[in-house]
């Protein structure tokens, strides 16, 4: 995490494993160079989603694509969208989700990485197992909404596609044991009923 210097594993949901494959082989760009190519999330020009950059005049250039389209959903839900309200809503969501169902503030501290160094050095199993258990409880909360469904129907990753798929996704018992494997290229493991694995983000 950019902000706090903490290591993050993401632990992935096999829902959003789907959602990434498709992703990967219908929507990502050609990455314009080797640093943006390390990256999960590239625009169709190539790009990073979320870029700043300083051109020769010293003026300071910012792109968001997650905010623009964030707000392009605001307003065809025909909700008003406050000052200020962008996609960094969705990790107090998350936040409050987890806090509702635990009383563990070390559960919702490991979730969202706001563990200082030493904490990070003498929890670190135990914030991992701690990220998991919260992970768990959101997902709970989640398939009582209709989230699931509208993602299984808008995102079905091609199995055919052999580019994409490296290796097709565990068994229960190999997902329960823990499992490497890819998804279009990116390496991953399943850890108990999440996924860890270099996972870059964008969103700097």
């Amino acid at each position: 995490r950019p902000k706090t210097g903490v290591e993050r594993n993401f632990n992935l949901w096999p829902e959003t494993i789907e959602v990434l494959k498709a992703y990967i082989a219908e929507y990502r760009g050609k990455p314009i160079n080797d640093n943006v190519a390390k990256l999960v999330f590239v625009g169709s020009k190539g790009n990073p989603l979320c870029w700043d950059r300083i051109d020769e005049k010293g003026k300071m250039n910012r792109s968001d694509a997650v905010l623009s389209r964030f707000k392009r959903l605001f307003e065809k839900a025909g909700l008003k969208r406050k000052y200020g309200v962008g996609f960094y809503i969705l990790r107090h969501t998350y936040a409050t989700i987890i806090g509702s169902n635990s009383n563990d503030l070390r559960e919702v501290q490991a979730a969202l990485g706001q563990t200082t160094f030493e904490q990070q050095e003498t929890y670190r199993h135990d914030r991992h197992q701690k990220s998991i258990s919260a992970q768990k409880k959101v997902r709970k909360e989640l398939h009582k909404t209709p989230i699931p469904q509208i993602l299984r129907s808008k995102f079905s990753a091609p199995e055919s596609d052999e580019k994409l798929i490296i290796q097709k996704s565990p068994s229960p018992e190999l997902f329960a044991q823990g499992y490497l494997f890819d998804i279009g290229g990116f390496q991953c493991e399943s850890y108990g009923h999440g996924f860890t694995g270099p996972f870059a983000t964008n969103t700097r």
